[in-house]
C-alpha cells in the first residue's frame, strides 16, 4: 500500500491538520501510518476542513493551472 492510498483511507485530503493534497499531518508525517499499523478504520484526530482552507485549496490549484 502507497503513502497516497493510506492518505486516501484516512480521508486526509479533507483534514484540516494536513495540506491540500493529504500531506503533512500536523500530528505527526508518519501518523497515517501508525494508524495503519494499529488498524485502526478512521483517524480519531480528523476534523473537516473548513471553509476558508478550502477556498485556499482553490485559489492554490486554480493558480497551477494559469
Amino acid at each position: 500500500m502507497t503513502a497516497g492510498d493510506i492518505n486516501i483511507m484516512y480521508r486526509c485530503e479533507g483534514c484540516t491538520f494536513a495540506d491540500e493534497y493529504g500531506r503533512g499531518c500536523s500530528h505527526g508525517l508518519l501518523f497515517p501510518i501508525l494508524l495503519l499499523m494499529a488498524g485502526k478504520q478512521s483517524c480519531p484526530n480528523f476534523e473537516n476542513k473548513t471553509t476558508e482552507q478550502i477556498e485556499e485549496q482553490l485559489r492554490l490549484r486554480q493558480h497551477e493551472r494559469d
